[in-house]
């Protein structure tokens, strides 16, 4: 990951974004897999508004390397400060301007919805594939410790971090925290 010398307004812009997202919704089929998904233009959809709220624009850029195709993603803040990925695959096949193409996208959209902790949900719940039924938790227990710490730190409200909770594993939701948490720690004390 590439950042400004400082990224302090930026870190602090992400997690009120990251705060206030939706998850995308899966609007489209993929036959090869036979699962759904949401398509570049839901995930764009989904941080649209938030970026405009924080003062955030987003520019993503292809680039290629021999056989590999990429794209770097970069999150800008109205203050000059950014953070930016890449990421590219091997491209094969015999049409490689169409894989290239196809590459590309599916790069654009995991890059948008890892950059911004966006996860894709059924817009029906008919739609989901049936799993176990989990034992169902009380609704209305206190936040962990790990998860106060970071509604303290406004990482993520009370509520969206109810809802998060009620997509995910114990695990996932742990490792996300955990990790914005770090990634606000990184960002002070760059400030220090």
């Amino acid at each position: 990951m590439n950042t400004s010398e400082s990224i302090k307004e930026i870190a602090t812009a992400l997690s009120a974004a990251q705060g206030s997202l939706q998850d995308a919704t899966k609007n489209a089929k993929n036959p090869h897999f036979k699962s759904d998904y949401a398509d570049l233009s839901h995930v764009l959809e989904a941080i649209r508004p938030a970026l405009k709220a924080q003062n955030l624009s987003v520019v993503q850029l292809p680039f290629s390397s021999g056989t590999r195709v990429g794209v770097t993603t970069r999150i800008m803040h109205s203050s000059g400060e950014f953070i930016e990925e890449s990421i590219d695959l091997e491209v094969e096949g015999r049409n490689l301007a169409q894989a290239a193409g196809s590459h590309i996208t599916y790069l654009r959209r995991y890059s948008l919805a890892s950059l911004f902790a966006i996860h894709q949900k059924d817009d029906d719940g008919e739609s989901a594939p049936k799993r176990e039924a989990r034992p169902s938790k009380p609704k209305a227990s206190a936040p962990s410790q790990l998860e106060q710490q970071a509604i303290d730190a406004g990482i993520v409200t009370a509520e969206k971090l109810t809802d998060y909770k009620a997509a995910r594993s114990e695990k996932e939701v742990n490792d996300w925290l955990n990790e914005q948490i770090a990634f606000q720690q990184r960002a002070e004390l760059v400030t220090v």
